[in-house]
């Protein structure tokens, strides 16, 4: 469970501060949480595939085929659990395996056409979404609420904030 005094408290301060800090603490959260369920059933998906299967296949679109391990790690699971999954997408025609040229043993995944057109389509489906949530705010709120972003989840690792992926050059 996420410790919110950790995520949110600032020091000194604390999330026990004050009653307007606490009632924003707790909107906060709400606003967090509602966020969360719109973007994960706000992007219609074909039937069937599930909003991970998504991002697996987004990690197959840059043309790379990827092993199974290199999934593994990427997504924190074990390889056999990317091995079912794999196996699934393959079922759809998502995905095919591709043996190592130079060891046969070593099985690399990659995209096929209709895998490219899905996450094509994902893309278009996370773009209208993005728009629909960010179209509004200007560049220097973004920054702003990615900083912020940042720095809570920075405090949940208990490290920097350097270590988390940034999009600004």
């Amino acid at each position: 469970m996420i410790n919110l005094v950790k995520l949110l408290g600032r020091e000194g301060a604390g999330i026990d501060a004050g009653e307007g800090r606490r009632q924003a603490v707790e909107e906060l959260i709400l606003l967090i949480r509602e966020l969360s369920r719109r973007f994960k059933y706000g992007i219609q998906l074909p039937e069937g595939l599930s909003l991970m299967d998504g991002w697996f296949l987004r990690m197959l679109a840059d043309g790379t085929p990827k092993s199974a391990g290199a999934l593994a790690r990427h997504f924190g699971v074990s390889q056999s659990y990317v091995t079912n999954w794999a196996e699934r997408l393959v079922r759809r025609g998502l995905v095919r395996r591709e043996r190592s040229a130079l060891d046969r043993r070593i099985v690399y995944l990659a995209l096929t056409e209709a895998g490219r057109r899905t996450v094509d389509n994902l893309e278009a489906e996370r773009r209208r979404l993005a728009e629909a949530l960010f179209g509004h705010v200007t560049d220097e709120e973004l920054w702003a609420l990615a900083d912020l972003l940042r720095r809570m989840l920075a405090r949940l690792d208990g490290g920097s904030a350097d270590r988390l992926p940034s999009g600004r050059s």
